[in-house]
């Protein structure tokens, strides 16, 4: 028995079942390109993160790294004001997922 005997016969049925898995397989489209150009720190590119390019070695990506590790480090870290602990956190966080990224 087929649950869906419009597909085999080539009518209505058929052409949005062909649709339907168009929209679906386009729509993932983005996610693919996105991988392609670059590599992601959640919605950031990891390059950007740590402020080197593409082109950057191993030895740029690490020495960027410790720079700005330094600065957002939860133990050397002084807000200015009341709040910013957590997003210093939050930037350090994502420097380290950036550089373990790249290296």
């Amino acid at each position: 028995m087929d649950l869906f005997p419009e597909r085999s016969r080539g009518g209505v049925g058929a052409c949005l079942w062909r649709l339907t898995v168009l929209l679906l397989s386009v729509s993932s489209l983005p996610t693919a390109t996105a991988l392609l150009e670059g590599l992601y720190c959640g919605t950031e590119v990891c390059y950007d993160v740590l402020g080197v390019t593409r082109e950057a070695s191993k030895a740029e990506i690490a020495r960027a790294y410790r720079q700005l590790a330094r600065r957002y480090h939860p133990d050397r870290y002084r807000p200015e004001e009341p709040g910013e602990e957590e997003t210093a956190h939050n930037k350090f966080l994502l420097i380290a997922t950036a550089y373990e990224t790249l290296k």
